[in-house]
């Protein structure tokens, strides 16, 4: 039984029955927010992901086979702003739906206000060579740590400005509230405040953008 369809008040009831929701007004509360969220949603995305079909899926690339479980339908939803790790998750999943048929992505995001950014469809050869790319990454990235940052990397495939990742990498002086990519302890284990000063690391930084994160175009 789904809560499609049910007014919030039947939805409500059956959520607290089934334990989901704490007890009490902390309950209703959370109930509201989840409620607000969900109906900020447009129709035609939640019809998407509700109708879309998983089944297996296996595929030849040369030197490695990928299978899993693929949802076709191409629509996910990030409750957050654009950056660059969650197009790197939605560019993954759209090259592995494009290396089986091509197709459009979609993705939705909440901050600042609800935007559709779209994925043009790629051909099943163009997406295969690029995954193929983004397979012999991982392989590098298996015996080092590859220069790939969620804000830096978004902000340098965005406008091709090294200044302007640099400072998304790494911000001396930045405002109270304000994050870079050098804030992750991960990254300061791994990488230095000035690397983007090395031209080889510049290299490879720019290599690793461009093959793991794609533009999308705003739909709305």
């Amino acid at each position: 039984m789904t809560l499609e369809g049910q007014v919030p008040g039947v939805q409500y009831s059956l959520l607290r029955r089934s334990s989901r929701l704490p007890v009490g007004r902390a309950g209703e509360l959370l109930f509201d927010r989840i409620h607000e969220a969900v109906d900020a949603i447009p129709a035609e995305f939640r019809t998407a992901l509700r109708n879309r079909e998983r089944g297996a899926f296996e595929l030849e690339l040369p030197g490695a086979r990928i299978s899993g479980a693929h949802a076709a339908g191409g629509a996910e939803i990030v409750y957050s702003r654009l950056s660059g790790k969650y197009v790197a998750a939605a560019f993954l999943r759209h090259l592995l739906c494009n290396a089986l048929r091509p197709q459009a992505g979609r993705l939705l995001t909440f901050e600042p206000a609800p935007a559709i950014w779209r994925f043009e469809p790629w051909t099943t050869e163009a997406a295969r060579e690029r995954l193929g790319e983004v397979i012999n990454l991982y392989r590098r990235g298996l015996t080092g740590p590859l220069p790939f940052f969620s804000r830096s990397s978004w902000s340098f495939l965005q406008n091709g400005d090294l200044g302007k990742a640099a400072r998304a990498f790494y911000t001396p002086d930045k405002y109270f509230a304000s994050f870079d990519d050098y804030d992750d302890p991960a990254v300061r284990i791994c990488f230095a405040p000035d690397c983007f000063e090395d031209a080889s690391f510049v290299e490879e930084f720019a290599e690793c953008a461009r093959t793991l994160l794609a533009l999308p175009e705003v739909e709305s």
